[in-house]
């Protein structure tokens, strides 16, 4: 396989991975921590439906080295190269490193290196400057380095290689922004579901870039997977148990009519349900949704009290997953996330439902390079954070 692809992934790469593999199969290569490779063109993916990668990149050259004066080398060739096919005027550059040891220095000491050279040359360059080894997204799309007259030059290292790159697409963080804070109904009572991780779990549970297939939420809140799923132009089912939180999905996604591209003919099922008990009388093909995460918590519970919420959330999600697989066919996918708890020494309690998903009806998706628990969403010092599970009915 000739990867021609580089995927920069975002804060939590093993998720960001395992939506690579969901959509790509056979055709990933995991590079480092922070990378993966894809054997087709940038052209065929279209990053703004990946909410787990923020750099799309087209691959320049492979070296079978990590010699730092090599690189310099290579990249000034790259550079010189695309250069000389630009029209006249000003180039922006900028460099970003990814799994490599090098200073910040070194780094600003070569891009000042190749300035020079291409100024010689008759050139002008202006260089970003690295705050970090690598340039943020949004620094990226504050210097229109995915623009005619922008560069940004992706040196991605491993273990025997290094591979050279120029970004050509950037996640859109002002639309994911709007998406997430300006939509007119929010409620930080039921979780604030990102909307980059709704769009991962709608991937992990669809497997597919094929936009034919209705999509269940049964816990739906305010609605953030069922309008990524309407962007991405699936039908959508929602429920949910409160009936303020169908009326907050109903405003939202007509708020998302308004601003959002959304194919009129596409019209969402929206009813008032208890998930552990309901019968969905519409059809769906898939069932992607956040359960019920138990109580916020601001500081840690005592180990009483952790127990207790654990066994609520258990017995809740259990007569859940009970209730919907009474209803859906075998090989139905559901991609949910549902509650892990950190405690002070950094390890994740989990749900004792999951280690008998079997005998509930289930088998578990796993992903090679990653171990079964490696798919929680978390952020740092945060208690309740989310455990992203792909089950398929038996």
């Amino acid at each position: 396989m000739k990867p021609q692809s580089l995927c920069i992934l975002g804060r939590q790469p093993s998720i960001g991975l395992a939506e690579l593999m969901s959509l790509y199969g056979n055709n990933i290569q995991f590079v480092s921590k922070q990378a993966a490779l894809i054997d087709c063109l940038p052209a065929a993916i279209n990053i703004n439906r990946l909410g787990g990668t923020i750099k799309l990149c087209l691959i320049k050259e492979v070296l079978a080295s990590k010699n730092w004066a090599e690189i310099q080398q290579a990249v000034l060739a790259i550079l010189s190269a695309h250069i000389n096919e630009l029209s006249a005027g000003k180039i922006t550059l900028g460099i970003s490193v990814y799994n490599s040891p090098l200073k910040i220095t070194q780094i600003m000491a070569m891009g000042l290196s190749i300035k020079k050279t291409l100024h010689q040359n008759g050139r002008s360059i202006r260089l970003v400057p690295n705050v970090t080894s690598d340039i943020s997204s949004a620094q990226v799309i504050h210097n229109h380095l995915t623009k005619n007259h922008g560069i940004e030059i992706v040196i991605c290292c491993d273990n025997h290689r290094t591979i050279l790159a120029q970004t050509v697409a950037i996640q859109d963080i002002e639309s994911y922004g709007m998406r997430d804070y300006n939509r007119p109904k929010r409620d930080a009572r039921v979780g604030m579901l990102p909307p980059k991780l709704a769009q991962i779990m709608i991937n992990l549970a669809t497997c597919s870039l094929s936009s034919s297939l209705t999509l269940l939420d049964p816990f739906c809140g305010t609605g953030v997977i069922l309008q990524e799923a309407l962007l991405m132009g699936y039908r959508v089912y929602g429920s949910d148990i409160n009936p303020k939180l169908i009326d907050y999905t109903k405003t939202n996604l007509d708020w998302l009519r308004l601003h959002f591209n959304i194919a009129t003919n596409i019209e969402p099922v929206l009813e008032v349900q208890n998930a552990t008990t309901a019968i969905w009388n519409h059809h769906f093909d898939v069932v992607v949704s956040e359960l019920f995460l138990g109580p916020p918590l601001i500081k840690p519970p005592t180990k009483d009290e952790l127990a207790a919420i654990r066994q609520r959330c258990d017995k809740e999600i259990e007569r859940f997953l009970r209730n919907i697989g009474q209803q859906v066919p075998p090989k139905t996918r559901l991609c949910i996330a549902v509650p892990a708890w950190q405690v002070a020494d950094g390890r994740f309690i989990r749900l004792s439902c999951l280690d008998h998903l079997g005998q509930l009806g289930y088998n578990q998706r796993s992903f090679e390079h990653l171990e079964p628990t490696g798919l929680i969403y978390a952020r740092t010092n945060q208690i309740v954070t989310r455990e992203l599970l792909i089950i398929t009915r038996k």
